[in-house]
């Protein structure tokens, strides 16, 4: 395992150091899935993918980490906010997970998509933030989502209806990006350089990835 903390906290650096890696993963991979997260990270990974080659970008699709059940274009969707950002669609296709379908078939349906792109892809790399209470993806701490041995569940969250991908989906992610910036965000930052249970820290499954870059305002080394 490869677990670096870089202290960087500029988002138009890491997203040109991103865009450089993914672009890197395109030339010598061929199919690349990029696991999209929300919050903090959607700048970054808007600006990111705008940096891409077009050419390039075709060889990339993106997937949701997890997305906040509701109506299609919700306000709080991580798909929604994305492209408020300024994602470019019109060159790097993202995968939605709301198409109308109630809860259950929408994560049913997700699942089978995260299931199968494991197979067909040639190379997995994820993009994750750190929630100040130690959450990564929808993965809360304590939370059934935490329990789940399928690659996409959904429960009621604390704000919202979550849908999100599991340890699982975790297990088969390459390599990962991870941005955590902030003084809310140091407690958790410090917390993952320990051995805590995932119950109390979910972010302690970023340690199942092989490689994982953490970009931050508050460490620097590698994890030992």
């Amino acid at each position: 395992m490869i677990f670096k903390f870089i202290k960087q906290s500029s988002p138009p650096d890491i997203a040109q150091q991103m865009a450089d890696k993914i672009a890197s993963l395109a030339k010598t991979n061929g199919r690349i899935s990029w696991f999209l997260s929300g919050g903090s990270c959607i700048p970054i990974e808007a600006s990111a993918a705008n940096l891409l080659n077009e050419s390039l970008a075709r060889d990339i699709t993106g997937f949701l980490i997890d997305e906040r059940f509701g109506q299609l274009c919700n306000a709080d969707s991580n798909f929604h906010q994305l492209q408020a950002a300024g994602f470019p669609g019109y060159k790097l296709r993202v995968v939605p997970v709301l198409e109308g379908l109630d809860i259950n078939q929408t994560t049913q349906k997700y699942d089978k998509v995260i299931r199968d792109l494991t197979v067909s892809s040639s190379y997995k790399i994820g993009v994750f933030g750190i929630g100040a209470d130690g959450h990564i993806a929808g993965i809360l701490p304590n939370s059934p989502a935490l329990l789940s041995t399928d690659y996409v569940t959904s429960y009621d969250g604390v704000y919202y209806q979550q849908i999100t991908t599991t340890e699982k989906t975790l297990r088969a992610i390459d390599e990962t990006i991870v941005y955590a910036a902030g003084p809310s965000k140091h407690t958790a930052l410090n917390n993952l350089r320990e051995k805590l249970l995932v119950k109390d820290q979910p972010a302690q499954l970023l340690k199942l990835i092989p490689q994982v870059t953490i970009y931050n305002d508050l460490v620097e080394g590698d994890l030992l």
